[in-house]
């Protein structure tokens, strides 16, 4: 044992969670707006098969693999931008509800 001493014992004392701001959407627009992403994601795949598959010659399963992705990912990305806007939009109407 060395003559070094030692640093007092710590507590941990548990940090409490901040509450979310009260600009932001419920729990129920953010779970709409993801399901709305995952399913046009599944749209512009079966869309980007469609198309890729029209237009492939011979048995190209590289390019039909290639035009579902980025099917997917367009029709996912462009949803995602919309969904983000209308949860912005949505916040702010909740933040400053319109005058009656």
């Amino acid at each position: 044992m060395s003559d070094e001493p030692t640093a007092p014992a710590v507590e941990a004392t548990p940090q409490a969670v901040p509450d979310p701001p009260p600009t932001m959407p419920g729990r129920g627009a953010f779970l709409l707006a993801i399901t709305a992403i995952v399913v046009a994601g599944f749209f512009g795949a079966v869309i980007g098969y469609g198309l890729s598959n029209l237009q492939s010659h011979g048995t190209s399963s590289v390019a039909v693999i290639i035009g579902t992705v980025i099917g997917a990912a367009v029709a996912a990305c462009g949803v995602g931008v919309v969904a983000r806007l209308a949860l912005r939009a949505y916040a702010e109407w909740q933040a400053h509800p319109p005058h009656s």
